[in-house]
């Protein structure tokens, strides 16, 4: 029994969990055609195609971006935060 219960907590350590991570910043700049996203602390991102980039996304605009922490260079979603 103890054996199986060590084997279980070994297999439990080994799978990783997946957090959702946020990060709040502001835009330097947004390239459509190449997608890329550059923040203003120097950060870049090269946006999927499956990211719906919001629509007025550009230069100071104040952003909410939303990754996965296991790959925090692949953007899951945008939210602009200063709907001015």
């Amino acid at each position: 029994m103890k054996k199986l219960v060590l084997a279980i907590a070994g297999i439990a350590m080994m799978t990783g969990v997946a957090f959702a991570e946020d990060l709040a910043a502001t835009v330097k700049s947004y390239d459509s055609s190449s997608h890329l996203l550059t923040l203003d602390d120097g950060k870049s991102f090269t946006l999927d195609e499956q990211v719906a980039v919001p629509e007025g996304l550009a230069a100071g605009k104040k952003v909410t971006i939303q990754f996965d922490s296991n790959t925090p260079t692949r953007v899951q979603n945008i939210v602009i935060t200063d709907k001015m």
